[in-house]
């Protein structure tokens, strides 16, 4: 199976501060919760 799953960074000129963006095939309750779960975070 292709990864198809994007990610992109943005840095705008003259800000500290990136933004990145993530589209992950999975339901949003998985992803919340390795996101929140430590014991899962650090996987």
């Amino acid at each position: 199976m292709a990864n198809t799953n994007k990610t992109t960074i943005t840095a705008e000129p003259g800000k500290q501060e990136l933004l990145i963006t993530r589209e992950f095939d999975a339901p949003r309750e998985l992803v919340f919760q390795a996101f929140t779960d430590p014991e899962l975070y650090v996987q």
